[in-house]
């Protein structure tokens, strides 16, 4: 009896029951999806490299997933205790009617248990087919292989998933059976004739604490644009300011949206303007902690998306030019170094490639020759010209145009000065332009846009710099090519100079080889015995490695980086919104079937449907629109700090990452947002 009378519920309420199941399909189905990447090894085709990015991947995932779960729950248990108070007065006439309180939780349990049930279905059906797309995004990031045809499923996924929802359903059974015993009949009866606590009711105050708010804000861009993203107590101040004035802006926007229409007379009488306006106020005065919170969780979700995505395609974009040889390896020489043996160095006259070659030779390890097939040495150098130089030719600091990710004391750090001639060699190796300098000129590269804009500046300047006693002249066009093979562009300001200006004889700094190797079929792996041996041996008669990078190992770790990252950004940025978009409907859905006699009022008083819906669209509109707008206002400012952290990755187009992520976010709160005004609608055709 029990179970005909829930079922009989269900279907009939199954307008109220719509945007509760939808949730928690799209709960279920994300959770499931990236849960399961993890278990892609099993029919993709990885090397050892991506298979341990693919388990870094999943053990970040897994402990991102406990604050989605928490999320989750509190969205679940929030949405039950909605669909609960929506049926107060039915479930008075139960016990008016003689029904005991056992039996009404038994029907409710029942009713929780049949929708948790097929939204627990559904999100896994749409959870294995988003996890099918998954799969074939990580096959392509990874270029690897799907072995075979296969349908993936990750059956312990899928049994995690069904214990951690049913855990939820628990939890929210739990609230559901502490409310209907603690209920009494008058309160149940009596529900919908509560009015809301206005806490705020003088308009001009409302006014003034508004203005108050904007100023908080923007006094918290300002310093948070000044000083950026660095943890320091300037940080702190604009974070707390920011929140201060995110809680103070839905506080007084009641008071606010009151006073401004009303001074507009013909906007204010038109339709039913006044009621709206009434209804948003006294909804937004009583609701603004909850409000706030969803603001700020919008702008946390649409930073780490677009910050997510940028770094992503970032580190992608730049992959081309930074792998342009097959292999590039890094020697420093300082006395501090224990692998550095400066007679060695000095007989081979800094000659990375002979070096090489002799200690392969010495410790046994494979043929240099048979590896590599050409190379090209780039050697640096340094003299007394600093950044300090740099500042002073510009007038102006690089701190004015990278903010705070420039170190202290960076104006005494050395500008690395190389020649033309084997920049030029390098440039061949990669089959690039050359470069062709007068015996007075000079050229200024970087391949990193936290430096370009700075040098680009500095270039243009055309300057005169004296380098080992010879004055020589910046060109205007700033070089920004790379010439080694490198994980980031790290190229952050270099001095190419002609040949003649460097002193025969001076001893580089460092050097590094960019080497291209044979037709071996085995290259890569031979040349990492050849330059790890070298690199580990402890014979000081070898030559000295510090750093070795291969295009295949760059590839595989940024291409496993951007999709970490990426999958990362995504499954978050994805549930914050999903949790923002479905506490807003249920505040509606219930502030609608709070006020069903106003509506019902209006009706009677010869308002036709046509507008009393019109009435209905703009409350909901405003109150979906103002968390979302002051929540990109936030990200907007956010995101041209992160701008300058991800230009560390390579280059961000923060206009083109923004729109796509913001696309893809307007589509899920819109659904929302549709789906409520439809629930809404149904609420008042049936009151």
């Amino acid at each position: 009896m029990i179970a005909k009378l829930a079922l009989a519920n269900v279907r009939r309420s199954y307008k109220d029951f719509a945007l509760y199941f939808f949730t928690l399909m799209a709960g279920v189905a994300v959770f499931y999806a990236f849960n399961s990447i993890t278990e892609q090894q099993v029919v993709l085709s990885l090397d050892e490299s991506q298979g341990s990015m693919i388990e870094l991947l999943g053990v970040l995932i897994n402990y991102v997933s406990v604050f989605i779960v928490v999320i989750l729950g509190f969205l679940i248990v929030y949405a039950s205790r909605f669909l609960i108070k929506r049926r107060n007065r039915e479930f008075a006439i139960y016990l008016l009617l003689g029904m005991p309180k056992r039996t009404l939780l038994g029907i409710t349990l029942t009713e929780t248990v049949v929708v948790g049930a097929a939204s627990l279905v559904a999100g896994l059906a749409v959870g294995l087919l988003i996890s099918q797309v998954l799969l074939q995004v990580t096959a392509l990031l990874f270029v690897a292989e799907v072995e075979g045809f296969a349908f993936f499923v990750a059956q312990g996924e899928i049994i995690k998933t069904v214990l951690v929802f049913l855990a939820i359903f628990a939890l929210a059974m739990i609230f559901n059976v502490g409310h209907i015993m603690k209920a009494k009949l008058i309160d149940l009866i009596n529900a919908g004739r509560k009015n809301d606590d206005i806490k705020l009711r003088s308009i001009p105050l409302s006014f003034v604490l508004f203005v108050m708010a904007c100023a908080l804000i923007g006094v918290a861009y300002h310093l948070l644009s000044t000083n950026g993203l660095a943890v320091n107590p300037t940080f702190g101040l604009s974070t707390a300011l920011v929140c201060l004035g995110t809680v103070l802006f839905f506080y007084s926007l009641s008071g606010f949206l009151l006073r401004l229409v009303q001074s507009i007379k013909p906007l204010y009488f038109r339709g039913l303007n006044m009621f709206t306006l009434r209804q948003v106020a006294s909804r937004v005065n009583t609701t603004f902690i909850s409000m706030a919170i969803i603001c700020m969780t919008l702008f946390l979700a649409i930073t780490s998306v677009s910050g997510g995505v940028g770094i992503s395609l970032a580190i992608q974009d730049s992959l081309a030019s930074q792998t342009r040889y097959d292999a590039t390896a890094t020697s420093y020489y300082s006395p501090a170094l224990s692998n550095y043996n400066p007679a060695y160095v000095t007989n081979h006259s800094y000659d990375m490639e002979s070096g090489m070659r002799d200690s392969a030779k010495r410790l046994g390890l494979p043929d240099y020759d048979s590896v590599v097939a050409e190379s090209a040495q780039v050697d640096y150098f340094s003299d007394t010209l600093t950044y300090r130089d740099f500042d002073e030719a510009l007038g102006t600091s690089l701190p004015e145009y990278a903010g705070s990710l420039v170190s202290f004391g960076y104006e005494e750090q050395s500008i690395p000065i190389i020649s033309v001639s084997q920049y030029n060699r390098a440039m061949d190796l990669a089959g690039k332009d050359t470069l062709t300098l007068a015996e007075n000129q000079a050229v200024l590269n970087s391949d990193s846009d936290f430096t370009q804009e700075y040098l680009g500046d500095l270039a243009h300047k055309q300057p005169t710099f004296t380098v080992f006693g010879h004055d020589v002249q910046v060109q205007p066009a700033l070089n920004t090519e790379t010439y080694q093979t490198t994980s980031f562009p790290n190229q952050i300001g270099t001095l190419i100079v002609p040949d003649s200006v460097i002193p025969e004889g001076l001893a580089p700094v460092s050097s590094f080889l960019n080497v291209n190797y044979t037709n071996n079929p085995d290259a890569e792996q031979l040349w990492g015995e050849i330059y790890n041996g070298i690199a580990e041996s402890t014979d000081e008669n070898t030559w000295p490695l510090n750093m070795g990078q291969t295009r295949e190992e760059i590839f595989s770790q940024n291409i496993g980086l951007s999709t970490i990252v990426a999958y990362l950004a995504i499954y978050i940025g994805f549930v914050l919104v999903v949790a923002c978009a479905a506490i807003l409907a249920i505040q509606q859905l219930s502030n609608v079937s709070d006020n069903q006699s106003r509506y019902q009022l209006l009706h009677k008083l010869g308002a036709p449907k046509r507008m009393i819906n019109g009435a209905l669209f703009k409350q909901i509109l405003i109150a979906f629109a103002f968390p979302l707008l002051l929540g990109v206002a936030h990200a907007i400012c956010a995101l041209q700090q992160v701008t300058a952290m991800v230009q560390v990755f390579g280059h961000f187009d923060i206009v083109q990452t923004t729109a796509v992520s913001g696309a893809a976010f307007l589509i899920v709160y819109g659904l929302y947002f549709l789906l409520t005004y439809a629930a809404a609608r149904g609420m008042l055709r049936e009151a």
